[in-house]
């Protein structure tokens, strides 16, 4: 008798510690999700990503991070608290140009295990939302996408996907024209400065509109000014008769200084 019992009592311990894991009780994964996709400006190998928890741009010690493969692929795996905060990548070498990535690039992590790519449109939504926090995300998504002609769905896709030509000219031209404001001696802003200000043009203005103006709080008549000016008219006009394949679109685009 006291044998059968101390068998039951086994038997129903292990069913409801059955129960508690199947609920979250005691596993982590319950507790996880993973963020994976592709960084791109195109495909960035080698680079850094990392989970910016303190938000200030910079891969702080103890941060989660990881390295993108050969084809810009990252997996990071966050707690669920930790949702909503910025994906960061830097450094690494653009697939497609063969040279070093000195730029930013972000997105908003997500309570998702669907793929999450980070490329300079994701920045402009970061970007968008740090300046408004209490503004929603589909809101700003919207905002965006009409000024850029594009879809909303658009602004998550993988933009050097094939039969995206045109999401990473407009994403390449937004993003060579960021850096080249960085990088102009009339300049001391961050790269997330220039991508912040350009996403506040971008609320009410098309993006042709918008980078003229946030090129003009530059020295208006400087050659820097001048340099700019001329780079942004060739970069939308470098695919005009849409022939060119994404590797083609992307090399061509590094061409232009």
């Amino acid at each position: 008798m006291r044998y059968s019992k101390t068998l039951k009592l086994v038997a129903t311990s292990m069913v409801a510690s059955a129960i508690l894991v199947g609920c979250g009780g005691t596993s982590n994964s319950a507790n996880t999700v993973t963020n994976s996709g592709v960084a791109v400006d195109p495909q960035l190998q080698g680079a850094t990503v990392f989970l910016d928890e303190n938000k200030n741009g910079l891969f702080n010690s103890g941060e989660l991070s990881t390295t993108t493969d050969n084809l810009g692929n990252y997996s990071l795996t966050i707690s669920s608290n930790q949702v909503g905060l910025p994906i960061v990548v830097t450094g690494g070498v653009d697939l497609v140009t063969k040279k070093d990535f000195t730029g930013k690039l972000s997105v908003i992590s997500e309570n998702t295990n669907a793929n999450l790519h980070i490329t300079p449109l994701t920045t402009l939504v970061y970007q968008a939302k740090q300046a408004n926090p209490t503004k929603d995300i589909a809101t700003i998504k919207s905002d965006l996408a009409t000024q850029l002609n594009i879809s909303v769905s658009d602004i998550d896709k993988n933009i050097v996907a094939t039969g995206n030509e045109n999401l990473l000219q407009i994403a390449l031209r937004v993003q060579k024209m960021a850096q080249g404001i960085v990088d102009s001696n009339s300049s001391n802003s961050t790269i997330e400065n220039v991508y912040a200000d350009i996403a506040s043009e971008l609320s009410s203005h098309p993006l042709g509109t918008a980078l003229d103006n946030v090129l003009n709080k530059l020295n208006a008549g400087s050659l820097e000014h001048a340099k700019l000016k001329d780079l942004d008219s060739e970069l939308k006009n470098v695919d005009s008769n849409g022939t060119l394949t994404v590797d083609e679109l992307a090399l061509s685009m590094d061409n232009i200084d």
